[in-house]
């Protein structure tokens, strides 16, 4: 039933007026959480992944230690059963947030992903530590898509990309810690830079078999805090409104306006009414392929992002791979991976600053020219420390740093009814092609192809998107009706 008691117009014109984040700051921090763990998830098998597969695949070590071209190979399979498990979840999850709110499905798909972790800590081998991967990829993956659409619809117009960058700073984090706690619990110690002198993953230490079991333990934790915060947050009033649930909407946003006064000590001056689009019983995938213009959006986003996190896995969860190519122990090549982290944080400020400035579509050949730079750096550094971990930071900017831009321009090319749906459409699928990207490099590592190519092809995988993209609809500054009504 439609609340016909206020306009929806109104609501929203008031909305859109808003000049700054008018929620609580500490909103930003509970999203944030629970996107430190997305990423820390995400990252987490980088370095991590050589121990498991030591301790629960038969036949992992030799006479002269781990068979890394296997455990490439098998760390290929993991991610890409992870990333179909992280496809099917949101393209099941995500539409019951269309349908049944933001908030509500936030606390499901967090808890199902701290569930996924805490079943990865006692698994014994490769297909019970596959299965529990496929489980948090079924949270991880709706959770993505949710906390972006929720940041976009409640972010003031001109600062979207802004606010989904510092999300994204989160995310840049939660990878960090990932990296270096990996670092420091699974691998042996050793002189910087071969590795960490204090870490305890070596034979007789603390870390040296439970280390990859401790990583996911602290993964569960994380998730569960991020759950208990999480009760806090009100439902999106851009949801409310496409429900028909006025009133409610229109007290969240009064609430926002007053916060905003309070904060500025300044009235706000309300924008003119716009069509707004009340549909309570839209069926979201209906919405999207039912419509020529959002179908035609939805395929050209499925392009950018099935080709580009070919790009982004290969590096994310294959790095430390493609430096054994070159030459590096694990351990070695883990600790320049855990420094090139830093250039993920590079890659969250940026756009945080200058992510409206540009058209959403240029910070893909942006990020795609400065992983190569990055890549081309580390292919040529003779297994110099140097330069091969500062061309880490700057790969690790590059193929970061489009990812929160687009994720915005991907909910905005999209109608509140079924944002959420549209944007777990594209992004769950596109991880498919992340999945195959790390498979790609798995096979090429083994046929010993140069690290030369391979950081060519990581470029070509973002600039072919970029090509794409040059279809997509300018969103800048533009109010979500307008642009997806």
């Amino acid at each position: 039933m439609v609340d016909d008691s206020i306009d929806p117009k109104k609501v929203i014109s008031k909305l859109d007026s808003l000049p700054g984040w008018s929620l609580s700051y500490i909103f930003i921090g509970i999203l944030g959480v629970g996107y430190f763990f997305t990423f820390y998830d995400i990252f987490n098998i980088n370095v991590s992944f050589v121990q498991t597969a030591v301790e629960i695949i038969p036949n992992t070590l030799s006479i002269t230690g781990p068979k890394f071209s296997y455990i490439e190979e098998l760390l290929g399979y993991a991610t890409l059963i992870q990333l179909i498990g992280y496809a099917i979840g949101t393209l099941i999850l995500s539409p019951l947030s269309d349908k049944y709110g933001r908030r509500d499905m936030l606390l499901i798909t967090m808890s199902l992903a701290a569930i996924g972790s805490l079943i990865t800590v006692f698994t014994q081998n490769f297909i019970e530590f596959s299965a529990a991967r496929f489980i948090t990829g079924l949270g991880i993956g709706a959770d993505i898509a949710i906390v972006y659409t929720y940041v976009s619809e409640v972010s003031p117009i001109g600062k979207r990309a802004a606010y989904g960058s510092i999300i994204f700073l989160f995310a840049a984090l939660g990878s960090i810690t990932a990296v270096w706690l990996g670092l420091y619990l699974t691998t042996p110690a050793a002189p910087i830079p071969l590795g960490l002198p204090f870490a305890i993953g070596g034979p007789g230490k603390f870390g040296g078999v439970i280390g990859w079991r401790l990583m996911y333990v602290v993964g569960a934790v994380l998730g569960l805090i991020g759950v208990l915060l999480r009760f806090e947050l009100p439902e999106s009033p851009r949801w409310l409104v496409s429900k028909g649930r006025i009133k409610e909407a229109d007290n969240i946003v009064n609430n926002m306006m007053e916060r905003i006064k309070k904060r500025t000590g300044k009235d706000i001056k309300i924008l003119d009414n716009i069509n707004v689009n009340v549909v309570p019983n839209a069926s979201p995938y209906r919405e999207i392929l039912g419509n020529r213009m959002y179908l035609k959006r939805l395929v050209m986003l499925l392009f950018i992002w099935f080709i580009g996190y070919m790009a982004v896995y290969i590096l994310a969860a294959g790095f430390t791979g493609i430096l054994g190519s070159i030459g590096y122990t694990y351990a070695g090549g883990g600790f320049v991976v855990a420094v090139g982290s830093f250039g993920f944080i590079a890659a969250a400020i940026i756009p945080t600053y200058f992510g409206e400035h540009l058209h959403r579509r240029e910070w893909l050949p942006i990020g795609a020219t400065i992983t190569l730079i990055g890549g081309l750096m580390i292919a040529f550094s003779g297994k110099t420390f140097f330069l091969s971990a500062l061309g880490a930071i700057i790969a690790f900017c590059g193929f970061n740093i489009w990812v929160p831009v687009i994720e915005v321009w991907t909910t905005e090319n999209f109608p509140a009814r079924s944002r959420t749906t549209g944007f777990a459409f594209v992004d769950g699928v596109g991880h498919i092609g992340g999945g195959a990207g790390v498979l790609l490099v798995a096979y090429l590592l083994l046929l010993s192809v140069s690290p030369v190519i391979i950081f060519i092809m990581i470029a070509v995988f973002l600039f072919i998107p970029s090509a794409i993209a040059r279809f997509g609809v300018k969103t800048n500054r533009a109010r979500m009706d307008e642009i997806s009504p």
